[in-house]
């Protein structure tokens, strides 16, 4: 029924919103604030010290929401690289999204903002889920 398919908790709603949008939840669902102020679009972006927002010791949480993750909201998975020949693939015809598509965890492994943000493990895990479940 209608009632049961919408989201039932603001996790959800962030989660309907990625997939909805083709990108990344953080800096557009919800924000990651070291406890020295600075604010991320997520934990993995705050580890690599990638698109730092602002400092709310500086600037009010709203302001630094509204306009300082542009450049991070910019980037959509469509940006990402090696994905046309991904084993994946298939699976996001079917409704799957990959939650490889990460620019810290790229750069971390190749170097790369928008390269897949895979391992062989994480791979071999997420083609596991989806022929499974898809």
């Amino acid at each position: 029924d209608e009632e049961g398919d919408r989201p039932k908790t603001a996790l959800e709603m962030c989660y309907l919103f990625e997939y909805l949008f083709q990108a990344c939840k953080g800096g557009r669902s919800y924000a990651y604030i070291c406890s020295n102020g600075d604010v991320y679009p997520c934990s993995n972006c705050a580890a690599e010290h990638l698109f730092c927002a602002g400092n709310v010791n500086e600037s009010s949480f709203s302001d630094i929401w509204e306009n300082s993750f542009k450049e991070h909201r910019a980037i959509t998975w469509k940006d990402f690289k090696g994905c046309e020949t991904c084993e994946l693939r298939e699976y996001f015809e079917k409704g799957m999204f990959c939650k490889l598509r990460c620019p810290p965890i790229s750069r971390v492994l190749y170097n790369d903002l928008l390269y897949c943000g895979a391992t062989e493990y994480t791979k071999a895990k997420s083609l596991w889920f989806a022929r499974s479940y898809f």
